[in-house]
């Protein structure tokens, strides 16, 4: 079994509630939200050195779960998973991931139309499945899985976050 097939099923239950792309351009950084498997939000930052402020990286200094998935959403080569500095692979990363969000955004349909449902949800980063409910974002028109849009939305409201569209 390839890495990422095993941790697609060890992750299944691991969902990004946010991302912001923040730090220097010399030492650029994104940090994300990612509600655990326990329901607890945890806060993951793949910079130079990726850190996660859950107990696995504060007290036993290892790479965690939520530091692999926050890489497997990112589309991280397997071969990079383990490696101690991401400073070459962010400049480029920081490069798609603003490309993808400016055509999220430049992409929206009239009046939130959905979008077609294919591709990844963008809560968990699995593909879609027929037998899978879904919904969509009535301003951008993107899909989500129903039970991670749930989750996502729950979260929100604990953080007192106003829910709005996920890419704005």
């Amino acid at each position: 079994m390839a890495y990422f097939d095993w941790l697609i099923s060890f992750t299944f239950s691991m969902y990004m509630i946010r991302h912001k792309i923040d730090g220097t351009q010399n030492i650029p950084q994104i940090s994300f939200e990612v509600i655990g498997s326990t329901g607890n939000i945890y806060k993951t930052v793949i910079g130079k050195v990726p850190t996660c402020d859950c107990p696995d990286v504060r007290f036993r200094k290892t790479q965690c779960k939520h530091i692999c998935f926050v890489l497997s959403a990112m589309d991280v080569p397997e071969q990079l998973v383990y490696q101690r500095s991401f400073l070459p692979f962010l400049r480029e990363m920081l490069a798609v991931l603003s490309l993808k969000r400016n055509l999220d955004t430049t992409t929206l349909t009239s009046a939130g139309e959905r979008k077609p449902v294919d591709g990844k949800c963008p809560i968990c980063f699995h593909g879609f499945e027929t037998d899978q409910k879904t919904t969509w974002c009535q301003s951008c028109g993107s899909n989500f899985h129903k039970a991670c849009f749930k989750t996502w939305e729950a979260a929100m409201h604990t953080s007192h976050t106003v829910v709005s569209c996920l890419y704005w």
